[in-house]
């Protein structure tokens, strides 16, 4: 907005950042360019599309810098004024609480990694959400190296995509835990799934139109200037791997969704949150894992361009089966590998990670 003030945005959702400070101004880089003198390695996500907000000092020998966030515009001026501490005095909440020193020598993931991502094990890090290669079907197995004259350790495996995989080690003198959790996204599908099972949906309701995209008919477009939530129902609880969405106008605008599943229409749970579309002409497929279901909702939040309106403009979508069949969990803990169990564990990881990627299929 200004050098002192700057709107972040994120799926339609604001908020604003004020250097209420003498000291300071934004600036913005693309989240892909690293900053001056850091490490340049590609560890991340794909960043396409997303800035950094920077504020950069020179020649500074000291002085005080002040960032104020908040969610509307009304409030910057109603903010008041904060006490500035300085870093040197910060101290952290009473009731902030150390890890305890518990560190496993690695956790490796059994599946191809996603393209231009790489994933390194830190053991300091508790939170990890890993891109996977668009043809991996079904959450992966981790396996864990650690020392088991000292550790115990368990491994919740989640059975789709937008659960948490928990890896639980407890230090058995201590019986003192840390639990690193784990999400994983799979690049979007955009050839090779001719062959996936499609699965009939028998009613869809929405705004006027929306049996629009479930016509068959890729030409037909639905057009809904307001937040959309299509609700699709199948004839019978029915086991879904992948939902494939046709976008109009998808190259020159990123669409927004979160997708849910229920049993009975009425209770529904999130199996993929803040997706966006890849920018590509024609189908695009998202991995969803392996859920049964009766409804499904998409609640389309709006696009890049068009964030106020919440607009959108879809062609088609349906549902398919990719063929896994899904393996029942264990419970236990073996040597290196780690155990395994059904996780039940619903997440949603406060980040903006379910960023999908148009890649195309490598030559086999």
């Amino acid at each position: 907005i200004n050098y002192k003030l700057d709107r972040l945005t994120i799926n339609g959702k604001s908020v604003y950042a004020l250097i209420a400070s003498d000291l300071g101004a934004f600036t913005i880089m693309s989240a892909n360019e690293p900053l001056p003198g850091t490490q340049g390695d590609f560890c991340n996500l794909d960043n396409k599309g997303v800035n950094k907000l920077v504020i950069k000092l020179e020649n500074i020998i000291e002085g005080t810098l002040c960032v104020v966030f908040v969610p509307t515009l009304e409030e910057i001026t109603d903010f008041g004024d904060y006490p500035v501490v300085p870093l040197a005095q910060w101290v952290l909440d009473s009731n902030t609480t150390k890890k305890p020193e518990i560190i496993v020598d690695n956790i490796g993931v059994e599946a191809e990694l996603g393209n231009n991502y790489k994933y390194v094990f830190n053991p300091y890090q508790y939170e990890y959400v890993v891109r996977l290669e668009e043809t991996v079907k079904a959450v992966p197995n981790l396996n864990v190296t650690y020392d088991e004259a000292k550790y115990e350790v368990v491994v919740e495996k989640a059975d789709i995509f937008s659960d948490l995989t928990k890896v639980i080690v407890k230090d058995k003198a201590t019986n003192e835990e840390v639990v690193y959790t784990y999400k994983f996204i799979v690049d979007t599908i955009i050839d090779g799934y001719q062959e996936y099972q499609s699965i009939e949906v028998v009613n869809v309701t929405g705004s006027a139109g929306v049996e629009k995209v479930a016509d068959g008919n890729n030409n037909s477009v639905f057009t809904s200037k307001v937040k959309e939530e299509m609700v699709f129902e199948f004839a019978e609880l029915t086991e879904i791997t992948n939902v494939l969405i046709r976008y109009a106008g998808g190259i020159m605008n990123t669409y927004f969704f979160d997708i849910y599943y229920s049993e009975d229409g009425i209770n529904y749970s999130c199996c993929y949150y803040a997706g966006q579309s890849s920018n590509q002409m024609g189908d695009e497929v998202y991995t969803i894992g392996n859920i049964k279901a009766k409804y499904i909702k998409i609640v389309f939040t709006g696009n890049s361009n068009n964030f106020d309106k919440n607009e959108v403009k879809v062609c088609e979508v349906s549902f398919l089966h990719n063929g896994y069949v899904l393996q029942t969990s264990n419970t236990g803990g073996c040597g290196g590998c780690g155990g395994s169990l059904v996780g039940s564990l619903l997440g949603v990881i406060a980040i903006a990670a379910a960023f999908v990627i148009k890649r195309k299929k490598e030559d086999e």
